[in-house]
């Protein structure tokens, strides 16, 4: 596809780094239609990509992330797919750049090889007509987390139809395992809640519904099991180990003995706190989802 069949829009979510003199740099380099925005403050990724879709002109607008690379014929694959289909939105494929180390505890990336209903703006493409119907991204979602689906489904309740592309692809970044930003990260995929809650029927995305994770059962079972203990005689509480142990059968631990102890206790925190967040903003927008 010619550089000047489509144009580039970059939207800087007012960073504190080099990401303005990084941009500039490949503006100078460039060839092809290019804008580099700014958002005046920090509004999260709902109002940064409402931004660029406002600067954009072309009757369709795709998506894709700071931390993925698109392969060549990206573009062209979910045009195709979208105009030939007539299509309101459009997922393409998404596939971590490191399969191996995406599945250790606390890797972060993204993977997608079917339609499941989330539409991850990573790797999407939309009608200008539908996202500009549905009223764009909805910015009370502040966090990257939620919106995207959101998005989606509002378009395919005004009528628009949605397919999977699997020649629209991208490879997406593995951030490495991080405890610390794993912990700090929970309040943005706490959103979710707020997801279920405009989409009741999206709970099918998650485990019997009601639960983030499946972990976050082990969790429960624990909490009723003390508050038993305590209760009707410590016996209840022998069954603790049994939980755990479940819940650790599927999890890489590794196989250094001091690293598996290591990772154990810190997928423990993890669970407890995770489940401590979803159950405060399940009260706060008043629907469950822990």
């Amino acid at each position: 596809m010619a550089r000047e069949a489509f144009e580039i829009v970059v939207v800087d979510d007012h960073s504190n780094d080099a990401t303005s003199e990084v941009l500039e740099r490949f503006r100078a380099r460039t060839r092809g239609r290019l804008q580099t925005l700014r958002c005046p403050d920090s509004s999260g990724p709902a109002a940064a990509r409402n931004l660029g879709v406002r600067a954009a002109s072309a009757p369709v607008v795709a998506f894709t992330d700071d931390d993925c690379e698109p392969d060549r014929g990206w573009l062209a694959a979910g045009l195709d797919c979208l105009e030939h289909g007539g299509r309101g939105v459009v997922m393409g494929e998404t596939h971590p750049a490191d399969l191996a180390g995406s599945k250790r505890p606390f890797a972060r990336t993204m993977q997608a090889d079917h339609e499941d209903g989330r539409y991850p703006t990573c790797n999407v493409f939309y009608s200008r007509s539908a996202i500009d119907r549905a009223g764009g991204f909805d910015e009370r979602f502040r966090f990257a987390c939620g919106e995207d689906t959101d998005l989606a489904w509002r378009v395919k309740a005004l009528g628009f139809s949605s397919s999977f592309c699997p020649a629209a692809r991208v490879v997406h970044a593995v951030r490495p395992p991080d405890f610390g930003l794993f912990l700090r990260e929970r309040r943005r995929f706490a959103d979710q809640v707020l997801l279920v809650k405009r989409h009741p029927h999206l709970r099918r995305l998650f485990y019997r519904r009601y639960f983030y994770r499946r972990s976050h059962v082990h969790v429960l079972a624990s909490a009723v099991l003390l508050a038993g203990a305590a209760t009707l005689g410590w016996q209840l509480a022998l069954v603790l180990p049994v939980v755990w142990l479940d819940r650790f059968r599927r999890a890489d631990l590794g196989d250094d003995a001091s690293r598996r102890m290591r990772v154990a206790a810190q997928l423990a925190v993890g669970d407890l706190w995770e489940f401590a967040v979803f159950c405060y903003w399940s009260l706060r927008y008043r629907a469950i989802l822990i």
